[in-house]
């Protein structure tokens, strides 16, 4: 398993080598879920939050993750989902 993650990061860099235009496309699948209700993301509605961006399913969820960024970035980081670094 260990060897098998290794490898795909490896593809991923290469790729990203290869072709730096592609490091949007593989930022933007990284975050599929909404921090405040779960539902899949809309990449044209988000924010930014101490140099991540972090993506949201409605606009009413950002000001929700406004209020208590803190405890939605625990719940990204635990479920394997990291905001991505703005650029």
């Amino acid at each position: 398993m260990k060897k098998m993650m290794l490898v795909m990061v490896f593809v991923v860099m290469a790729a990203l080598v290869i072709n730096p235009g592609m490091s949007s496309v593989v930022m933007a699948q990284s975050q599929a879920k909404c921090p405040v209700m779960g539902y899949k993301v809309d990449d044209k509605i988000s924010t930014e939050y101490k140099g991540k961006r972090v993506a949201f399913c409605c606009k009413e969820c950002i000001e929700k993750f406004k209020a208590e960024p803190e405890k939605y970035m625990k719940k990204l980081d635990a479920e394997g989902t990291p905001a991505n670094t703005s650029k």
